[in-house]
């Protein structure tokens, strides 16, 4: 047992000694030292055995509290926690509705001091197999509560470990227990320690329900008066509400650690906020800054964590009640408005399905969706405040939620189509019900990717390049246009035939040219549909905008050429003045 690196041999040798103890505790050898059963006196050899037996069995209890906190050392911690409650349920002490409960505290003081050498399983075992029994239940409670009592009285800030430790304690045993019905590791019960005592023989503590309660209530109130680390926060305020006050003598006492938790802020705060709802609501705790409170913890980085849904659902209990009043339920959908502007799509969402859910419980809000400009009067600022902490003071009743008007035009597809969905339930509300939270704050990017891209489109979308094109018809560009390259070989065609008209016709017209223009351009318009109904391919509007450019300027280009070509077919002519035209006479006939 001395060695530095236990082995499997040190294990064979603690199990040899505990059984060896065990029998000597059963024996009584270790509770007579210097009499007999019947009242004699030992003989001298007799008595020296006893008490060198009794200073080896004081040397093994230290020894296996060594063993249970050996690093790295798993089998032997777990034998060793065995021979432990071996040692605490059979002392041999004068009462069997007792045990020995100091070597009990030693134990459960080592478990949590040192927690960070005691392996997880060993750490386990501990809980799920001692702390169900009354007498185990309530000594345990007494040791939390006597170790964060002497972390308190030091000052110093308590390890992570042992605060995470102490609470997977006050988790694991019984919130509520009765002593006479459950069991006990020493056999108090078993052995009629509830009965009466006989005369000079001291009932247990752990007998007495009342004391029991009180044991649950100090441990508790020991624990969160520590400076605890922000996740030993969130584990204790989510056990408060339905676990620990149902089980406490007097659930007002957390009133003063619950406030301070508020100062946390985030999901902390918002947990401590329940609990004080739960005392306001069924303990008559007073609380007349409680929306105050909740409105000041309703921000962007809160919506945005990952604890959203639990935020956004103790939010909306909070105000499911109608006797909140319409000014209240207005300046907090005002805010979730705004956040919704501000933040990502996923907590967009939210926003919209908590906004949703709140003017359907509140119909004197419904009116913040629809509420026009007076007559006779411009429209003017935003009368909400949103730097206003109280939401009694912002003056959001008289404001009006542009906000849905401006998430119906979200760059993201699903919050402006939830968006509509809320303008038009809230018109239909008998045929509509309440949105589920659980949906809204299970989306993420990864969520909405997913549906956008699994979405059936009901039209092409626009073209995209991943590099800008360098020139109108460049090869990116004409690889997503197959269809012009048909079209240019109609204007092609039409091109020949109008210089072959040219040539055949002398006199050319300015009529003629109009004519021969409109003819082109109906012709490439007649072209696309047709080179449309044989692709099958409707191009884009950004295609279909090139290709009007392209043409305009073919037209244009060919009217000057023609006008050009008209030109030197029939020779210099005047402009026009007045409402007649005067066509030059020809030049008289030289002589020859």
């Amino acid at each position: 047992m001395r060695s530095r690196r236990p082995n499997h041999r040190d294990v064979e040798a603690l199990r040899a000694l505990q059984s060896y103890f065990v029998a000597r505790l059963e024996a009584g050898d270790l509770a007579q030292q210097s009499g007999s059963a019947d009242g004699q006196l030992k003989p001298a050899s007799l008595t020296t055995y006893a008490a060198w037996l009794v200073r080896q069995h004081v040397a093994y209890r230290g020894a296996l509290l060594a063993a249970l906190v050996t690093p790295g050392e798993e089998q032997l911690q777990r034998a060793a926690l065995v021979a432990s409650m071996d040692v605490v349920a059979g002392t041999g002490v004068k009462t069997a509705a007792d045990f020995d409960h100091e070597y009990f505290t030693e134990v459960v003081r080592s478990l949590l001091t040192q927690n960070e050498a005691v392996a997880v399983s060993t750490f386990q075992a501990f809980l799920s197999s001692f702390l169900g029994y009354s007498d185990t239940r309530f000594w345990a409670l007494r040791a939390v509560s006597r170790a964060c009592g002497e972390l308190e009285r030091g000052g110093a800030a308590p390890a992570a470990a042992f605060q995470l430790a102490a609470l997977d304690v006050l988790l694991q045993v019984p919130a509520t227990l009765d002593p006479a019905t459950a069991p006990s590791w020493c056999g108090g019960v078993e052995s009629g320690a509830m009965g009466p005592q006989e005369a000079g023989e001291g009932r247990a503590q752990w007998v007495s329900p009342r004391l029991q309660a009180k044991a649950f209530s100090e441990a508790w109130l020991a624990l969160l008066r520590l400076r605890l680390s922000p996740a030993a926060h969130r584990r204790a305020l989510e056990a408060l509400p339905d676990r620990v006050m149902p089980a406490l003598p007097n659930p007002l006492l957390l009133s003063d650690y619950l406030t301070a938790a508020l100062d946390l802020g985030g999901l902390a705060g918002i947990l401590a906020l329940g609990s004080i709802f739960t005392l306001v609501t069924r303990h008559g705790l007073e609380y007349p800054r409680f929306y105050e409170r909740l409105y000041g913890l309703l921000t962007l980085r809160a919506l945005e964590s990952r604890h959203r849904a639990r935020f956004c659902v103790l939010a909306d209990a909070f105000l499911a009640s109608p006797m909140v009043p319409a000014y209240t339920a207005a300046a907090f959908c005002k805010r979730f408005a705004r956040l919704a502007l501000e933040a990502g799509p996923p907590a967009a969402l939210v926003c919209v399905a908590f906004l949703h859910n709140t003017l359907r419980r509140h119909p004197a809000c419904v009116q913040l969706l629809h509420r026009l400009v007076p007559e006779g009067q411009a429209a003017g600022p935003d009368p909400y405040d949103p730097a206003c902490p109280d939401p009694a003071q912002s003056n959001a009743l008289a404001s009006s939620l542009w906000e849905v008007a401006a998430l119906k035009r979200h760059a993201s597809p699903q919050v402006a189509a939830y968006a509509a969905i809320l303008d038009r339930d809230l018109g239909q509300r008998v045929k509509t019900k309440e949105e589920d939270f659980q949906e809204a704050t299970a989306a993420s990017y990864a969520s909405i990717f997913n549906a956008e891209n699994g979405r059936r489109l009901k039209a092409v979308p626009i073209a995209f390049y991943r590099t800008q094109p360098t020139s109108v018809l460049g090869p990116g560009v004409m690889a997503d246009l197959p269809g012009w390259w048909f079209e240019f070989f109609v204007i092609a065609l039409i091109i020949i035939a109008t210089f072959t008209s040219i040539k055949m016709v002398s006199n050319v017209n300015y009529t003629f040219l109009g004519m021969v223009t409109t003819v082109l351009m109906v012709t490439a318009n007649e072209s696309r549909s047709l080179n449309d109904a044989l692709t099958g391919n409707l191009g884009s509007a950004a295609a279909a905008s090139l290709a009007g450019t392209i043409l305009m300027i073919i037209s244009n280009g060919l009217m000057i050429l023609l006008m050009g070509l008209a030109d030197e077919n029939t020779g210099p002519s005047s402009l026009p003045t007045g409402n007649s035209f005067h066509t030059p006479s020809k030049p008289a006939a030289s002589s020859t």
